[in-house]
């Protein structure tokens, strides 16, 4: 297994080990948690935080620093104002009934997966069509260094265009 593959793996063990609870949350109990979202706006800026803070780049710095708290709010309050935090915990819930894939419709589309990014498994992206598939980016150009990042080591960014 390549660096990249290893380092792409270990990614996603942490990102299933720390942050899937919200998946099951949503895709089992979407209900339970609406109620909370709906009932009591520091729950849904709470619920929104948390995710902003493990998704924000870099991880060593808070949503606000690198968001700015006023877009913050300005996410929540539009959730909590109106009344949308119950239907949007359905999207993980909704995921198992969508039905098939539909078939290309011949639109372009792309898709980029930035090296910091674990959605995507990097080596085994399949390209299709006019899909150019993984292309390789030194870390320093291809996200902002962290503590345990070597500025000199190799990391993968996947576009694709339909």
């Amino acid at each position: 297994m390549s660096q990249l593959d290893q380092d792409w793996l270990k990614r996603v063990g942490t990102f299933m080990n720390d942050e899937c609870g919200y998946i099951a949350i949503q895709s089992t109990r979407p209900g339970l948690l609406g109620i909370a979202l709906t009932d009591s706006p520091v729950a849904q800026l709470a619920w929104m935080f948390d995710k902003f803070r493990a998704w924000t780049w870099p991880v060593e710095k808070l949503p606000d620093e690198i968001l700015g708290r006023e877009w913050i709010l300005a996410n929540a309050s539009l959730y909590w104002f109106t009344g949308s935090g119950g239907s949007s915990a359905y999207v993980g819930y909704a995921q198992n009934s969508w039905g098939a894939a539909p078939a290309n419709s011949g639109v372009p589309t792309a898709a980029i997966q930035f090296a910091h990014d674990v959605g995507i498994a990097q080596n085994r992206f399949k390209p299709t069509q006019s899909c150019a598939g993984p292309t390789s980016k030194t870390a320093a150009a291809a996200s902002p260094p962290s503590k345990s990042q070597n500025s000199s080591s190799t990391t993968s960014d996947i576009s694709c265009a339909y």
